[in-house]
């Protein structure tokens, strides 16, 4: 089960103790109560279990094994944490070390990175799986990186620490993987890193709420290589911003049913145009990562919206109830008191950049959108 195809995902940061501990908490996420991290659904990690039935890491020193089906590790347990430094594992269990054996890690030193295993679930496993009867083999993986690929360019402008996206085919029998994808930002200027960053730290830091304030903009150019080649570079310009003081956004968080409920509300928005010649855009809505929504606008736009449970549109609705309501009103407040703002802001900064010209009038939409996003003209 541990073996086969599989898909790797490499990140070079390492685990800490507390991220190990998080992991392994399944259907839960650590992340709803920590106003400074994108994750709250509980679903980031635990959408692995659509592909496979036994997750694993390796980072730092440890290596970790998930089977929250207990069939496959010793006395049927649900994942175990194994130190392969001290062990030495590699010297006792070499077959089971050698698909652990890439991107750096050698099974035997410090791994300074992170490296997910998911062995792909096969037809014979999806037979009567109580996690998912969904199977997977190469050519599935292959149809999800070209999926991935359609968002490439995208799906970097409101992350706040990553910078390159690859997607790699390690073909049996070769020496190592060969890229068939990469989408980066193409700079080296620290001060747009940290300028991604700003809101982040700002919630972060030991500031009153009242004062955790920050609006701001700035411009990226992504590039996208297919097959070693140059695809495209567009350039982009970013407007986000945080504020806990505005009409709707202070209401709702004043009021008792937020008091209450135990996952975050964090009033932060952004949108994201190109300014390079292409295509018309077609706007998503993004809580950080992409939305399979259209909102109707030639921009993209972000913000720490409440989601609908399969995270493919944000909640909203009329006649709602308790939580329901509250949810509803929240992305009404983030569109009203954030988005409205910073798409005049735009508008303001196209001026400058376009003047009056075609380039200028693509920036407004084509028609009024369905709500919840015509607030967002409502407010201009």
């Amino acid at each position: 089960a541990f073996c086969g195809p599989a898909l790797y995902v490499y990140n070079n940061g390492v685990f800490t103790e507390r991220d190990f501990e998080h992991i392994q908490m399944v259907g839960n996420s650590a992340k709803k109560t920590s106003p400074g991290k994108t994750g709250k659904f509980g679903i980031g990690f635990n959408s692995v279990y659509h592909l496979t039935d036994l997750p694993g890491l390796v980072s730092g020193n440890s290596l970790l094994l998930l089977d929250p089906m207990c069939r496959h590790l010793p006395r049927r347990a649900p994942g175990r944490k194994i130190d392969f430094v001290t062990l030495p594992l590699l010297e006792k269990l070499p077959d089971q070390c050698a698909p652990w054996m890439a991107f750096g890690c050698d099974m035997k030193s410090h791994f300074p990175a992170t490296l997910f295993r998911l062995p792909l679930r096969t037809i014979e496993q999806a037979i009567e799986n109580p996690i998912s009867n969904l199977s997977y083999d190469e050519e599935s993986v292959l149809s999800l990186f070209k999926e991935f690929e359609q968002e490439g360019e995208s799906i970097l402008l409101f992350l706040k620490n990553i910078r390159n996206i690859e997607l790699l085919i390690w073909e049996e029998n070769e020496s190592e993987p060969k890229a068939i994808f990469k989408s980066f930002i193409d700079s080296d200027d620290e001060h747009l890193f940290q300028s991604r960053q700003q809101i982040e730290k700002i919630l972060n830091s030991e500031a009153p709420i009242a004062e955790k304030r920050h609006s701001g903009s700035f411009e990226l150019d992504i590039t996208i290589h297919e097959l070693g080649s140059v695809r495209s570079t567009h350039r982009w310009i970013v407007f986000h911003a945080l504020n806990y003081t505005t009409a709707n956004i202070s209401k709702i968080l004043l009021g008792d049913a937020a008091k209450k409920r135990k996952g975050k509300l964090v009033p932060w928005g952004g949108l994201a145009a190109r300014l390079s010649e292409g295509d018309l855009l077609a706007g998503h809505a993004f809580c950080f990562l992409p939305i399979p929504y259209e909102t109707g606008f030639p921009v993209h736009i972000n913000g720490f919206f409440e989601l609908s449970s399969n995270r493919r549109d944000i909640w909203h609705g009329k006649d709602l109830k308790g939580d329901s309501k509250l949810r509803s009103e929240w992305n009404e407040a983030i569109l009203i008191d954030l988005i409205g703002p910073l798409y005049a802001d735009l508008l303001y900064r196209a001026t400058q950049i376009f003047g009056n010209t075609e380039r200028f009038t693509e920036l407004f939409p084509i028609c009024a959108p369905a709500l919840p996003w015509g607030h967002v003209v409502d407010s201009l």
